[in-house]
């Protein structure tokens, strides 16, 4: 009995940090809507885009299977490239760099989250996955391994071209 009470306690506060999680990513995105809307980046828009699908793909996991402090530390570091574009309208400063370095961590960690979701679903983990999920990849998962393997392609090229604008 004690045992399904604290089952029960674990549930709520995962079930809290998944809300956290939700409003954290969609102020995130409103946010870096606005900076690209009033101080667009010169460099890149690739941070929006990386909202984008991190948003998406969180989705397929269950709450309680949610890295907590990796997507906090994705939501930081993808601040820190609105906020770099941002101070870099009212500096003199070239902060071209910096926003790359954010932008490098960002992409690292929606490679890592893609990265999860292909080898769940290679390994056929379905119960890490959202029980609506559950039922599509018992359908078939071949739409959503070449999906996620794309997805990694063009990480992977974003990640090499910002290296190689961080060298130039």
């Amino acid at each position: 009995m004690e045992n399904t009470k604290i089952r029960s306690q674990e549930k709520k506060v995962m079930s809290s940090k998944g809300m956290l999680i939700n409003t954290l990513l969609k102020i995130t995105l409103v946010f870096v809507i606005a900076q690209q809307i009033y101080y667009p980046q010169e460099l890149q828009y690739f941070h929006l885009a990386l909202v984008f699908v991190y948003m998406i793909f969180l989705e397929f996991f269950k709450d309680d299977h949610w890295a907590f402090y990796e997507v906090l530390s994705f939501i930081g570091a993808i601040l820190l490239t609105s906020i770099i574009s941002i101070a870099d309208k009212f500096v003199d400063l070239s902060l071209g760099r910096l926003y790359l370095i954010a932008l490098i961590v960002g992409i690292g960690f929606t490679f890592n989250l893609v990265l999860k979701i292909y080898k769940g679903i290679s390994k056929e983990q379905y119960t890490l996955f959202a029980s609506s999920h559950q039922k599509m990849f018992n359908k078939g998962t071949s739409l959503i391994k070449f999906l996620a393997l794309s997805i990694l392609g063009v990480l992977i090229v974003a990640c090499l071209y910002s290296l190689y604008k961080l060298v130039l």
